[in-house]
């Protein structure tokens, strides 16, 4: 407020403030009160055609400030397949509007798995704040039966939780910390089942201009131990190199994992890309 304004004009420029925020909230209301779902819907429209996507649903609601979409499709030219939820939830994240950055609370259903985040636009960067998924690692088993050369099924449950920055404009990462626990491990190589434990992998870097860094531990059965670089130049996502050093060592109570480990620990040298990666036993 202007110092030197008098107290009735002072008194005056806040109730116009006060006015126009009222004005603001009354017409938002108002839209959301008589044609959330027609208004909602064109902003989607003309959203993802302005940025080349294709989104589709079968169902969209509005309870509050709350949006649902339900059986929801996501199609780019960047990807083979749309990428489908059975809901997504959007709701506004309050603390980054009012600081005039553009903000959504969302949360997402899949196969039953949930993922939730804030995120939130800032000039040139996209900010995932508080992220939080649980994910059945057997669902993974179709996309994972194309990179294992042997018939393994792999079980238990991953736990995710970090933030990450990424570019807006093409959605490359910046910086950011992934933390995710795979805990309750097992693998069934039929005719065997072994248990492996519970794992933790970490991905992180707080440099633009450096790898990111990964660190693996954990495990009972089988005991894993490593480290290296995950490197995401390449714009391509497929096309991203990993190297580093792992150990293993299985557990005397386990024959089996022992047997396939020669009966003693093992250190291999990891390298290529992160959807090939190789392991060259030292």
């Amino acid at each position: 407020m202007n110092p030197h304004l008098t107290p009735d004009q002072q008194r005056h420029a806040s109730w116009q403030l006060l006015l126009a925020v009222f004005s603001v909230a009354l017409l938002l209301f108002v839209a959301m009160r008589w044609q959330p779902e027609a208004w909602i819907q064109s902003q989607i429209n003309t959203q993802s055609k302005q940025h080349g996507i294709t989104i589709s649903y079968n169902a969209l609601q509005t309870d509050g400030f709350t949006i649902h979409m339900d059986h929801l499709s996501i199609q780019t030219a960047q990807l083979p397949a749309p990428f489908k939820l059975d809901r997504l939830s959007l709701s506004p994240a309050w603390s980054s509007l009012l600081s005039g950055n553009p903000g959504a609370n969302i949360q997402a259903d899949w196969n039953g798995q949930m993922l939730s985040a804030a995120v939130i636009k800032q000039a040139d960067i996209i900010d995932i704040q508080s992220l939080r998924g649980e994910l059945d690692v057997a669902l993974l088993q179709p996309l994972l039966a194309k990179k294992l050369p042997l018939p393994v099924n792999l079980n238990g449950k991953a736990n995710i939780t970090g933030e990450i920055q990424l570019n807006a404009s093409n959605g490359h990462p910046r910086l950011g910390k992934i933390n995710i626990h795979w805990n309750a491990a097992a693998v069934d190589m039929p005719p065997m089942k072994m248990p492996l434990g519970d794992y933790a992998l970490t991905l992180q870097t707080d440099d633009i201009k450096r790898a990111w860094q990964w660190d693996i531990s954990g495990g009972s059965e089988l005991k894993l131990n490593g480290k290296g670089n995950l490197n995401t130049s390449a714009r391509n996502p497929a096309a991203w190199s990993i190297s580093g050093m792992v150990q293993a060592q299985a557990d005397r109570t386990s024959p089996n994992l022992s047997a396939l480990l020669g009966n003693k620990a093992k250190q291999f040298r990891i390298s290529g890309n992160i959807t090939q990666p190789r392991l060259q036993p030292l």
